[in-house]
């Protein structure tokens, strides 16, 4: 009965072990990489993607009603007086500024667009395993870790 740990590593053998042939033509990188640390990557790029878009909600609340203060004649309605209507307006307009203006931050604060490059990068952080096969000639692997010092084994 084989080991759990080699489950992964056994069917991927199996998997490369029914190629019949091989044709290079480009570079190909693998990225394995553990369930945890993809959904907090993934996370993080939901997070920058969306804090793009966080200050049209503020905006879209704050132009309605600067529009509406400075082009309404407040009257009285509802049992409520005309300068209590304005005394809202005032405060709504001071509320959705703030929160305009802290939406704003939060963008600026941003270091620009999150791009697919930046969520590969994350992905691939860590230890890099580079393996050489060639047709004839020894085969060796290299572990790379974070800090870039290789260490080869054959």
């Amino acid at each position: 009965m084989s080991q759990p740990a080699n489950i992964v590593p056994d069917a991927i053998r199996q998997e490369l072990l029914q190629v019949t042939a091989v044709h290079f033509n480009v570079a190909q990188e693998f990225i394995m990489i553990t369930e945890d640390k993809t959904y907090r990557c993934l996370r993080e790029w939901k997070d920058s993607i969306e804090t793009r878009n966080t200050w049209i909600a503020p905006v879209s609340l704050l132009v309605p009603l600067v529009l509406t203060f400075v082009t309404a004649d407040f009257k009285d309605a509802f049992g409520i007086a005309k300068n209590t209507w304005q005394a809202v307006f005032m405060i709504g307009i001071v509320l959705a500024s703030l929160w305009t203006i802290s939406e704003i931050v939060k963008l600026v604060k941003q270091r620009g667009s999150p791009t697919v490059e930046e969520l590969i990068q994350d992905l691939k952080k860590g230890a890099v395993v580079q393996h050489t096969a060639v047709e004839g000639v020894a085969s060796s692997t290299r572990l790379q870790d974070a800090n870039n010092s290789p260490s080869a084994h054959t």
